[in-house]
């Protein structure tokens, strides 16, 4: 049942809500942000993309994967009329208010969404999220679904196109040395912005995109007589520097 049930949550994201939109959003910028954490702790440096963001003007920016060690995404242009109906679903199901849907379940997942309205912004958390669980949790999961196959040509204003960020972030964490780790390129790791363990410095993509996209297989490089695991991070449009990551 659960492989019928999950495509038909997911569809009901670009749908009316059932009940009146509870919130105004933003006249411009950061409308909704959902990612997903992983369980358990991060790797030391680790930065990831979110699920998506939403953007007051219609743009939707979603993860789409990886190209080597660069986190690719794509670009989507709502109508007016499917951003309405996107960020009304999530302010129906109560996320204009700050939650924290806690569940004792060790080492799962939790999804982070933030909304931002008119007057401020709130972020809910939901541990082990379940688009099939009833209550307030599962109305959130399900408030924030989202696929792109689900998009109509109704819903855009143009052709989606693959994100073309002018910045990455660099973010660098000690590692046990590797036998063939190369020499970094660049300026010096270990050093910039404290982001999850890491130092992170941002970088016009023409710098570091081709080192994203071919790096050492096991990710690690040396400089300074240090071994570095080295990940890599697109800056989104609401994302000024390595700073707002954390």
């Amino acid at each position: 049942m659960r492989r019928r049930v999950v495509p038909v949550l997911v569809a009901a994201v670009l749908a009316a809500g059932c009940q009146g939109p509870s919130a105004d959003p933003p006249s411009g910028g950061l409308a909704l942000r959902v990612e997903q954490l992983p369980g358990g702790p991060l790797p030391a440096g680790e930065i990831s993309l979110p699920r998506y963001v939403l953007y007051a003007d219609g743009t939707l920016i979603a993860a789409d994967g990886t190209e080597g060690g660069l986190p690719v995404a794509k670009t989507y242009h709502l109508t007016a009329a499917a951003f309405r109906r996107m960020y009304d679903r999530a302010a129906s199901a109560g996320l204009a208010e700050a939650h924290d849907y806690d569940r004792q379940a060790p080492d799962a997942p939790t999804l982070v969404i933030t909304l931002v309205t008119s007057t401020g912004r709130s972020r809910t958390r939901v541990t082990a999220p379940d688009p099939e669980a009833s209550g307030a949790a599962g109305d959130a999961v399900r408030a924030v679904a989202f696929s792109p196959t689900n998009l109509t040509a109704s819903d855009l204003t143009g052709t989606p196109s693959r994100y073309a960020p002018t910045q990455v972030a660099v973010n660098s964490a000690y590692a046990t040395a590797g036998t063939t780790a190369p020499a970094w390129p660049l300026d010096a790791l270990g050093i910039g912005a404290s982001v999850n363990g890491g130092h992170c410095v941002d970088y016009p993509v023409s710098k570091v995109d081709d080192l994203a996209r071919h790096r050492p297989a096991d990710g690690r490089w040396s400089n300074g007589g240090a071994t570095y695991q080295v990940f890599f991070r697109p800056l989104l449009p609401d994302e000024g520097d390595c700073a707002t990551l954390n």
